[in-house]
């Protein structure tokens, strides 16, 4: 089975009746399980109950980590839905996730693993800014490395988003995001021709532009990309999502699949997700 890293915070979403375990590396791992490769999550948790039954939840979804413990507590969001099922968050700070620190375990993982994703929010701090590039800087040469920038509140700059994509072999964005990348790196205003110019300019080997209802992209040039709508449903909520669609298109890749299949999966995995409650339902069917 590949390796497959989710790198970054721990987080519980806390909706309004209840906390459920979040946060975009969590999912993600989560979701590369469903999906049958080796999920792994590299980030901190507090000293606390929510730290306890994160590691338990891992545990019982059969989820690898390198978890260390800090003395500030474990992150939680405050999640608010609207009426069509789509999140806007509120998030805690000075949390566990904002100290990352990596052992030689993590190091050692960085090393040998497949693929990593990671994204802005969880380098919110310089302390865990610092681990993230750490362990980016210490992957193989051939190793995926996802740059899902996944912008939260102002929980971002461009120097954050500059050095992701110096480090990056992939960068996933949504259509909320381009306009504020295209903004910062003056884009052009065609969104085919903004994603391309930003492939070269940090030597990407894919950009993925997703637009909810409207379909996604898979970008590598003007002659190999695919654009795939996804299937029509009823939304339940859209939290955990796009973890899930990145998910597919990590293992997609290192399966070799074509963009096509790829994209395909991925949208009908994510779609599954958003007809279903919380961020992390199992995904067996689409093995």
């Amino acid at each position: 089975m590949a390796k497959i890293v989710g790198l970054g915070e721990i987080l519980w979403d806390v909706f309004p009746d209840g906390a459920k375990l979040g946060g975009a590396p969590g999912n993600f791992a989560m979701h590369v399980n469903s999906l049958g490769e080796e999920g792994w999550v590299v980030s901190s948790i507090g000293k606390d109950e929510l730290g306890i039954k994160a590691k338990e939840i891992f545990d019982s979804r059969g989820l690898k980590y390198n978890v260390e413990e800090v003395d500030t507590p474990t992150g939680t969001v405050v999640v608010t839905l609207d009426s069509h099922g789509k999140a806007t968050y509120d998030f805690t700070k000075n949390s566990a996730w904002d100290n990352i620190t990596l052992n030689t375990n993590a190091i050692n993982l960085a090393k040998e693993c497949d693929c990593v994703c990671f994204g802005s929010l969880g380098q919110r701090s310089k302390k865990s800014r610092d681990s993230i590039y750490r362990f980016l800087d210490s992957t193989r040469q051939n190793c995926i490395k996802i740059f899902d920038i996944n912008i939260r509140e102002k929980y971002y700059s461009l120097d954050i988003i500059m050095e992701s994509l110096k480090r990056a072999t992939v960068l996933k964005l949504n259509d909320e995001e381009l306009p504020l990348l295209r903004e910062m790196l003056n884009l052009p205003k065609s969104d085919e021709e903004a994603i391309s110019e930003i492939k070269e300019k940090f030597n990407l080997d894919l950009v993925i532009l997703t637009m909810g209802s409207n379909g996604s992209l898979l970008f590598r040039d003007k002659d190999n990309k695919s654009f795939v709508k996804p299937p029509k449903i009823d939304v339940v909520d859209t939290v955990g999502a796009g973890d899930s669609y990145t998910a597919a298109v990590a293992v997609g890749l290192l399966r070799g699949d074509s963009l096509d299949d790829i994209n395909n999966k991925a949208n009908k995995v994510a779609a599954y997700v958003c007809t279903q409650k919380g961020g992390t339902p199992k995904l067996n069917t689409f093995f």
